[in-house]
């Protein structure tokens, strides 16, 4: 099949079935049948190249288990994700209780795809001029894929045994020449079982959810995501907190209150209950912000931006996941890091507009109303530093000081202006996190390689590479046939 002669990159989904269904479908625990197991599904793609998806948003509108009809997603509603921020992580879609006994296969069905890209190519495509971010809402044909044979089916699924799958969507297939989906494409979509896990042990770590708390009990609180989706955490002597925004001093579970917006790296674990690993403030209540990836900036030093809405906290009139959205910089805005609990390199900075750069993942607090069009419009005071990902091929590696180079990057970084980013060094540490080698850790790279890469993104001057990537997780990733 033809490939697409574009830059392009995606993400990571997860979709978890877990025993545990209520009042809120993802309190997780188990059901009052006893006889229920706990079944799970993940979902990564390999990012596809030549198109930059900056955006890329689709409804799961069925996931259902045979013999039975089951419906796997939560009150048998659908669920819209968005995908481009998670190559290296995941989110969650649904837990429910799932009665034991064998079952023949898993029928997924999805719907209403869009799609928002840099068309970097010199010709236009389709609608979307060259050089433009366009928003196109693809056809999907056909919607829906079934697995039913070995190795996963037939499955049984036994009293007290956790069984997770990971479904795999490789949009290099799934991406037609004439930007159209198909899941019929050769090796568009496979399914393989995840390593077993005990109900108490973590099944799968979800990466960070972002949301504003709804209500508190004793020792979990509830969030709500963007998409509306409600999630019970719970936090034990383990979780780490980060308050210092609000000077909360006890910077434990007493600083949570309803209405703050909240950034938590969630584990999944085997019994279908969530825990918080890491909870970070990122609003204090009665707060709105926007997420995104910034597409351009202007002025010497910027004074406004463009980016990409990958997220907006609580529900913001005039804005919607996939815009192209206007910035305007205040006077003597605030700059920062959502650095969670990880400690970054030194002599990196975001402080001031001079640091802004293209690439960069940022959240907006919202100054006033949203104006509403085309390119919905807003002011903000307030830009904190997220982690970017990026996916392209490794072109040389320094072991002594731990770092990496990557190339053949997306067109939002080769057609960046003033300054093109052809080459971006990803700066480890001991925290970072390696999946998907031979060998996970930078021994494990080699010239060639593609990987995805998580990290905050620097400006740096001075130097070969004109952006630098503190690196959270690295996954390799398969070069494209």
């Amino acid at each position: 099949m033809r490939k697409l002669d574009l830059n392009f990159w995606l993400g990571i989904l997860v979709i978890g079935i877990l025993a545990g269904c209520g009042p809120n479908p993802f309190a997780g625990g188990v059901g009052s049948n006893p006889s229920t197991a706990q079944l799970s599904l993940t979902i990564r793609d390999a990012p596809p190249q030549n198109v930059t998806v900056l955006a890329f948003q689709i409804q799961v509108t069925g996931a259902v288990l045979q013999p039975g009809n089951i419906s796997l997603l939560p009150s048998g509603n659908s669920v819209q994700i968005e995908l481009t921020q998670l190559q290296t992580e995941a989110a969650l879609l649904s837990t429910k209780s799932v009665p034991t006994g064998n079952y023949t296969s898993l029928a997924l069905t999805f719907a209403l795809p869009s799609l928002t890209i840099l068309n970097s190519t010199n010709a236009a495509i389709g609608s979307c001029a060259a050089g433009a971010v366009c928003h196109l809402s693809p056809t999907l044909s056909p919607a829906s894929a079934t697995f039913s044979t070995g190795p996963n089916f037939p499955l049984t699924l036994l009293q007290g045994v956790p069984v997770g799958f990971e479904i795999d969507l490789d949009m290099n297939n799934i991406i037609q020449p004439d930007l159209s989906l198909s899941l019929a494409a050769p090796n568009a979509i496979s399914l393989t079982q995840l390593p077993a896990a005990q109900p108490t042990t973590e099944l799968a770590d979800l990466g960070n959810v972002r949301g504003a708390v709804q209500s508190l009990g004793s020792n979990q609180f509830t969030l709500k995501s963007a998409n509306g989706t409600l999630f019970t955490i719970n936090v034990n002597s383990s979780t780490e907190f980060n308050f210092s925004a609000n000077n909360c001093s006890a910077n434990n579970f007493t600083c949570v209150a309803a209405g703050q917006i909240l950034d938590v790296n969630l584990s999944l674990l085997g019994n279908g209950t969530f825990l918080g690993k890491f909870v970070e403030l990122d609003q204090s209540a009665g707060q709105q912000v926007v997420e995104g990836m910034i597409v351009s900036v202007s002025g010497n030093p910027p004074t406004s931006l463009q980016l990409v809405v990958h997220d907006k906290q609580p529900n913001i009139m005039n804005i919607s996941i996939g815009d192209l959205a206007a910035v305007n910089l205040q006077n003597a805005a605030a700059f920062g890091i959502a650095s969670r609990n990880f400690t970054l390199p030194g002599g990196l900075s975001f402080a001031s507009a001079s640091d802004l750069i293209v690439g960069q993942e940022v959240q907006a607090h919202v100054v006033g109303a949203v104006t509403a069009g085309l390119s919905p419009s807003f002011s903000t005071d307030q830009l904190v530093l997220f982690p970017t990902q990026v996916t392209g091929l490794v072109s040389g590696i320094n072991l002594g000081a731990s770092n990496f180079t990557v190339n053949g990057l997306p067109g939002v970084y080769t057609n960046a202006a003033p300054t093109p980013i052809n080459q971006i060094l990803v700066q480890t540490t001991t925290q970072t996190s390696f999946s998907n080698l031979t060998v996970n850790g930078l021994t494990g790279l080699s010239a060639g390689n593609r990987v995805s890469a998580e990290g905050w993104l620097f400006k740096t001057t001075g130097s070969p590479n004109p952006a630098t990537v503190a690196g959270l997780n690295v996954r390799g990733r398969p070069l494209s046939p």
